[in-house]
């Protein structure tokens, strides 16, 4: 367990990271993107179909409750 220790600890660091450098809003959470490899194909960069339908959806529902805390 020691390896999914040490990879949620980077990817919190990462996310931290990305909050305090990026010049624009972090609107989710960075954990909330990492998919089962099932969801990609030959390489972990590239989502297959139904990969690609659940980021889309969670890139929505992110947008929407972004900009409705903005209103």
């Amino acid at each position: 367990m020691r390896g999914v220790t040490k990879n949620c600890e980077n990817v919190t660091a990462l996310h931290r990271f990305l909050c305090g450098t990026l010049c624009v809003p972090v609107i989710s959470d960075i954990e909330d993107y990492l998919l089962s490899g099932i969801y990609f194909r030959q390489i972990d960069s590239h989502t297959g179909t139904e990969g690609a339908r659940l980021r889309t959806r969670q890139v929505i529902e992110d947008l929407i409750l972004f900009f409705n805390r903005k209103t």
